[in-house]
């Protein structure tokens, strides 16, 4: 699952929020950090899979890496940036995936 462009990114609209998938913390619209969440938006017949996972980090790293709009995106770097700022910040990815070019 490649993400689409980041064109598509803000033309997708609202989204529901999801709750979480934890049974021991109350409704969040975000997942646990660490961890993503994937919902289908049946408007666009798209994926929207957004969190803090190691996998969403190098799924939407792999893919800007691969665009032309920048030459090189490192995961692990940024990563590391934004937790020696302290524990309560974290980055959150976010990416729209169309399950027909899966």
């Amino acid at each position: 699952n490649r993400p689409r462009s980041m064109a598509d990114v803000s033309d997708a609209g609202p989204a529901k929020r999801p709750r979480s998938a934890s049974p021991n913390h109350a409704a969040t619209p975000f997942p646990e950090k660490g961890e993503d969440t994937t919902e289908f938006l049946p408007d666009r017949g798209l994926l929207l899979r957004h969190g803090t996972s190691l996998s969403l980090m190098a799924l939407v790293a792999d893919w800007l890496n691969a665009s032309e709009e920048f030459e090189q995106v490192d995961p692990s770097a940024d990563w590391e940036k934004w937790a020696s700022r302290g524990q309560d910040l974290s980055l959150y990815y976010a990416a729209l995936i169309d399950p027909a070019e899966d």
